[in-house]
């Protein structure tokens, strides 16, 4: 199998069991402050879902307007276009666990050549059978390191949270 093939696999697969978007509104705060701090005018929803969080108003909780806010994601038929625009950030929530490794390289390069700044999140003991990369907070550690912006990722589990600040390839936070 081709990664072409592998791709339209991934398409299809999450056209099937796109989520509704809403998780992120429980990060509002975090994301508000990012964007007060990184001064974050523009924004790309990265896996942003159906977007339904926007009904929520999820806009007006992170303090960018709605029209400032490109929104995509894979399963989407709505939002399924990677936009070729630049941003000054880039949120990603509970995103980068149901990219393949085999992909994930491929997707972070895009995103950085697209963003000054990247607000994450991601799981560390998903139970979801569809979360594919897996890892532990060591691997996604070097996987923020070998990128040179700016990234604020919060990695969270049952038991406990962690923040950590990435900026031109180290950690310093």
């Amino acid at each position: 199998m081709t990664d072409t093939d592998t791709q339209r696999e991934r398409v299809k697969f999450w056209r099937k069991n796109i989520h509704d978007g809403t998780n992120c509104i429980r990060y509002y705060k975090e994301i508000n402050g990012w964007v007060k701090r990184r001064n974050v005018a523009t924004l790309l929803d990265y896996g942003c879902g159906k977007g339904l969080q926007y009904k929520q108003k999820f806009d007006k909780l992170i303090g960018v307007p709605r029209e400032d806010i490109d929104l995509y994601d894979i399963g989407s038929i709505s939002h399924g276009k990677l936009p070729m625009a630049i941003y000054e950030g880039i949120i990603a929530i509970d995103v980068f666990n149901y990219i393949g490794e085999q992909f994930l390289e491929r997707d972070m390069v895009e995103l950085f050549r697209r963003g000054g700044s990247l607000f994450v999140t991601i799981p560390l003991d998903s139970r979801d059978p569809h979360s594919v990369t897996n890892r532990p907070i060591h691997w996604w550690d070097e996987v923020f390191m070998s990128f040179p912006n700016y990234a604020e990722v919060t990695y969270y589990s049952k038991k406990k949270l962690t923040k950590r600040i990435f900026n031109d390839g180290a950690r310093i936070g």
